[in-house]
């Protein structure tokens, strides 16, 4: 099996744990470079730990008993099989992949380009059906404002995004009630009953969940 995989591996560069050596850009696109203008602070991971996961590439070939981590600041997805073997990343192209954490997070590609995100970038795929909830994990490196850390120049900051996509089309989803109707106007009616009734909490992602997935309910 592993030396199947080599095939479709490339090895990288990089550190154990979170020292990752990666080069951040500000809002204006300059480069931060590393011992010219400080440190920055903060973890481009999703977790800083390895995490049990699988991934399935474009070819549809699936790749399990994997230790993942997902750089989301470079968009990458790396693996080992054990700890200490040496982070790697796919040099295929992956369609999907899942992270156990504990909770199962599946993470998906290929939608449509919006913001910032293109046919490449991988969201978090919260709800499926005739309308699908996505998450986007972003990190923002914004100017560091701690008075204690003297050397820190910048730091990575979540932000993270909510789209609806359905009938081929996405959308960034605001948390706010008119948000919700306007995406899901062909059921406004039932959606306002749903609002009236359940006066669901739009900050909590459980509760967007649930409401999505009621709306995909509704025939």
């Amino acid at each position: 099996m592993k030396n199947t995989l080599k095939l479709f591996i490339v090895l990288v560069i990089v550190l154990v744990a979170t020292n990752v050596k990666a080069q951040f850009y500000d809002a204006n696109k300059r480069p931060y470079i590393a011992g010219q203008y400080g440190q920055v602070d903060g973890s481009v991971y999703l977790f800083d730990k390895w995490l049990p996961g699988k991934i399935v590439a474009d070819n549809g070939k699936v790749y399990a008993d994997l230790q993942l981590k997902y750089d989301i600041y470079d968009k990458r997805v790396l693996f080992i099989y054990k700890p200490e073997d040496e982070p790697q990343q796919f040099a295929d192209a992956i369609k999907t992949f899942t992270i156990n954490a504990p909770q199962v997070m599946n993470f998906q590609n290929g939608f449509p380009p919006i913001d910032r995100q293109n046919e490449d970038s991988f969201y978090q795929v919260l709800v499926k059906g005739k309308a699908n909830l996505l998450k986007c994990y972003t990190k923002k490196l914004v100017a560091s404002q701690r008075v204690e850390k003297i050397s820190t120049v910048g730091e990575l900051q979540n932000e993270n995004l909510f789209y609806i996509y359905k009938e081929g089309k996405i959308k960034r989803l605001s948390r706010s009630k008119g948000s919700f109707l306007n995406l899901m106007d062909d059921k406004k009616a039932e959606m306002t009953d749903y609002f009236l009734a359940n006066k669901p909490d739009l900050s909590n992602d459980v509760a967007v969940a649930t409401l999505v997935a009621y709306y995909n309910e509704l025939k």
